[in-house]
């Protein structure tokens, strides 16, 4: 599920599992973060830590974009399986094994 939240003086909350989004101090809706595949922002407002680590916990990618359409900035879990492999990649390069592998 993509979750759209436009306007201003909206926010991000947690609660247990869930994301809470408020309009200054009223609960607009309030969602299971498991069933949440990505939150698109337009506007203005504010996201607490705890609703950051539960997004990022859950893989939900959050994007912003200003009241023309721009693209402000979009934050995603790290993938820590492309780590690993970029870590195994660049050991590799500083050995003969590794310099065999890519000459085939």
């Amino acid at each position: 599920m993509d979750i759209i939240i436009d306007g201003y003086n909206k926010s991000l909350h947690k609660k247990d599992n869930q994301i809470i989004i408020k309009e200054k101090d009223d609960i607009l809706d309030s969602i299971n973060a498991n069933k949440i595949s990505s939150i698109l922002i337009i506007g203005k407002g504010h996201i607490t830590f705890d609703a950051l680590t539960l997004i990022s916990k859950n893989n939900i990618k959050l994007l912003s974009f200003d009241y023309f359409g721009r693209l402000n900035y979009i934050l995603e879990s790290p993938d820590w399986r492309n780590v690993k492999l970029k870590k195994y990649q660049y050991q590799l390069s500083e050995n003969s094994k590794g310099i065999k592998i890519a000459k085939e």
